[in-house]
């Protein structure tokens, strides 16, 4: 292999022409593990038409494309991009990377609250009251309105765990007063101001296994485009026996 070559139809480890086909590949036909051109195909290819691995192009296709119209098997930036994973720009994604969970908030047990601890107990969402229940029983304790609100919001979307926040007050309690004299007695309760929903696994939420089986034909498809489109042209044009680029005789 030539170190440089230039011309109509050029080839060596850097080749400029019309057609150029190398490591370093320029020219309006360019093939190279770095190629630019009008027509570029490459492990990292810029043009108005790219395939490749890494791609930049009015039309890309590769496995991270930008363009403005983009096709990348994990990853895409365009005017319209579509994409395995993520996209940037106008587009979808297959099958987009999960939210990050919302950080939810250190749990305690009930016990403790009692013991006069302030904290989020763990509790069960009942359908179709929105009753809360602890270890399967009623939660003893009196409830806000915003709880409850959150309670049939969490119901509404099929959740069923959520962790609600106790703290233990004291209340005087008059019907135990005896004269004047004698101070009202005391009684403890527990009051629950906030209530966080647990998400539950993404397999049990509604229409997980049919959205799952769509995403995987899509991806499937992707990929394959890809590899015809670009992947085998790329293995040819390199890793051939006879006549790849990297391996000639």
């Amino acid at each position: 292999m030539k170190f440089f070559d230039a011309g109509q139809h050029a080839e060596g480890f850097i080749a400029i022409g019309q057609e150029a086909r190398g490591v370093i590949a320029i020219g309006q036909e360019a093939t190279g593990v770095f190629a630019l051109g009008q027509m570029a195909l490459g492990f990292i290819a810029i043009g108005q038409l790219a395939r490749g691995v890494f791609v930049v192009g009015q039309l890309a296709v590769g496995v991270v494309a930008v363009g403005q119209l983009s096709l990348g098997i994990f990853g895409s930036v365009g005017m319209l991009a579509i994409a395995g994973r993520w996209v940037k720009g106008l587009g979808f994604a297959i099958w987009p990377k999960p939210k990050a969970d919302t950080e939810l908030p250190e749990a305690i047990t009930l016990m403790q609250v009692e013991n006069g601890e302030s904290g989020y107990v763990p509790v069960e969402v009942q359908y179709p009251e929105c009753m809360l229940l602890y270890q399967g029983l009623p939660l003893d304790a009196e409830l806000s309105q915003s709880v409850r609100s959150e309670a049939k919001a969490l119901v509404d979307k099929g959740w069923d765990r959520a962790l609600v926040s106790l703290e233990p007050k004291e209340r005087a309690d008059e019907r135990d007063a005896a004269g004047y004299r004698r101070a009202p007695l005391k009684s403890q309760y527990l009051e629950g101001s906030k209530l966080v929903g647990v998400a539950p696994a993404a397999w049990r939420l509604p229409g997980f296994w049919w959205k799952t089986s769509a995403r995987v034909v899509g991806i499937a498809a992707l990929a394959t485009g890809w590899f015809f489109a670009t992947g085998l042209p790329l293995w040819e044009e390199f890793f051939a026996a006879k006549t790849g680029l990297l391996f000639t005789p």
